[in-house]
């Protein structure tokens, strides 16, 4: 029997809710081209999606891809903070695929946004055979780990007030480096895809380098086709005025017609850019405030790493002075730049505060290292609940009960409502037997256990 019978697959057409096999029982979408023939081979695009839309991400891709000839699959399942199982479901996708229908093998793509780009880029050191990545707002990557496709081509898209930010261009310093083709492109945000017609060109350039890397000559009317797209995209940006990012997709394209098209009419774009008074404020608001912006993001890496090291309970004051500062230029409209370097600022020290996680969990810390660094969790993130029930727990292991206390007001104060949860944070047993416990919690919850 064959694929297309066995599934009863509608042609040119996302089909919905496809079972991966009889033990994994989440499923995914599969978009196949109107004149789809099971004997034929098929470029293959794998999507992962942190909320598991497969359907509507399907529906995204689909609706512009570069050629006709494409397969998409995609997840429908809401993917997990733990890498090794959302790689272990993908793999299992991706095997379900690739038994059933034949795949051109010179065109096997793996897109993925967030958790998703995270998974399809740790899918390339454990699967051979994909030919390019699109990477939106995360990655995965060990520099030297066995597995890893020097030739595959990889594109990350990261937006320009996202929490990814600095790891993307610093990881993307080192992926340039073993492959000239691939690179980093900027998007106008801080989650989610891009706007779609951002996206589709994005990867139409993934695939002409994917092409061209394997020595295929392009069609010209796809060539042509493409061109118009590009175009009508790169105006569109200018007319939202993401200057630039215009500027730079403009530019990257010159590399990708030069040779194919002529590219008079994007030195025009490029000309018109120069001449307008918005791109020329914003350029000169960068230029002048790069570096700037530079000593900063070390300044704060060398103050979290120092008072981390430390304990440093008296630098508290500071990291809550300059995050209030962060959060004030963040929500500041009439300073663009400095609303974005504000963002990207407070995205970098959350992530270098998540990077510091696995030595808290793994007891390198000492108590009073674990305690400041739960405490200093809660200045940059009053909402992080965890550091406020790990910083209790703590205090009480130590028969410290008035921090115990002061952090369970906190706590309540931040808006914490799981009433249950209260009376399982480990160590404190004889806590929340007392009357001081129990009167807070009733104070805020209106209720209260003992």
């Amino acid at each position: 029997m064959t694929f297309g019978q066995a599934l009863k697959l509608t042609k040119g057409a996302v089909n919905e809710h496809i079972v991966i096999n009889d033990s994994i029982k989440e499923r995914f979408s599969l978009y196949v081209p109107k004149d789809f023939e099971p004997q034929n081979s098929y470029k293959m695009l794998f999507i992962f999606d942190p909320d598991g839309s497969g359907i509507r991400v399907s529906r995204l891709f689909a609706s512009d891809l570069i050629t006709d000839d494409f397969i998409i699959a995609a997840n429908e399942w809401k993917l997990s903070d733990n890498l090794e199982f959302n790689v272990s479901r993908a793999a299992s996708m991706i095997q379900r695929v690739a038994a059933t229908i034949r795949l051109n093998n010179n065109h096997i793509y793996a897109a993925g946004l967030e958790q998703g780009a995270t998974t399809a880029s740790a899918l390339s050191y454990v699967l051979d055979g994909i030919t390019g990545l699109l990477l939106v707002n995360d990655v995965f990557f060990k520099n030297g780990l066995s597995g890893q496709n020097s030739k595959q081509i990889v594109l990350g898209l990261v937006g320009n007030v996202s929490v990814n930010y600095y790891k993307m261009n610093s990881i993307f310093d080192v992926i340039v480096d073993k492959n000239s083709n691939n690179a980093l492109y900027q998007y106008d945000g801080s989650k989610g895809w891009p706007q779609s017609n951002y996206l589709s060109s994005m990867f139409s350039t993934l695939y002409f380098r994917v092409a061209e890397q394997a020595g295929e000559k392009l069609n010209d009317s796809l060539v042509r086709q493409s061109f118009l797209k590009d175009s009508t995209t790169a105006e569109m940006l200018m007319r939202k005025k993401e200057y630039l990012i215009a500027y730079d997709f403009i530019d990257a394209l010159k590399d990708k017609y030069r040779g194919k098209m002529k590219l008079s009419p994007l030195r025009e774009q490029i000309q018109a850019l120069r001449r307008d008074r918005g791109y020329r404020q914003e350029r000169r608001t960068v230029n002048q405030n790069s570096e700037d912006e530079l000593f900063l993001k070390e300044d704060l890496s060398y103050f979290l790493d120092e008072d981390i090291a430390t304990g440093n309970f008296e630098n508290l004051g500071y990291w809550d002075e300059r995050m209030r500062e962060f959060d004030s230029v963040a929500k500041n409209d009439a300073k663009p730049y400095e609303q974005r370097v504000a963002k990207r600022m407070k995205g970098y020290v959350n992530n270098v505060l998540q990077a510091y996680e696995a030595a808290l969990n793994s007891g390198v810390f000492n108590a009073d290292q674990a305690i400041f660094f739960n405490v200093l969790k809660t200045v940059i993130n009053p909402k992080d609940y965890e550091a406020y029930k790990n910083i209790i727990s703590l205090a009480a292991r130590d028969n410290d009960d008035k921090t115990a206390y002061f952090y369970l007001e906190k706590l309540l104060k931040n808006g914490y409502t799981a009433y249950e949860a209260l009376y399982e944070i480990p160590d404190t047993e004889v806590l929340h037997i007392s009357p001081e416990f129990n009167e807070l919690v009733r104070k805020y919850l209106g209720k209260s256990k003992f």
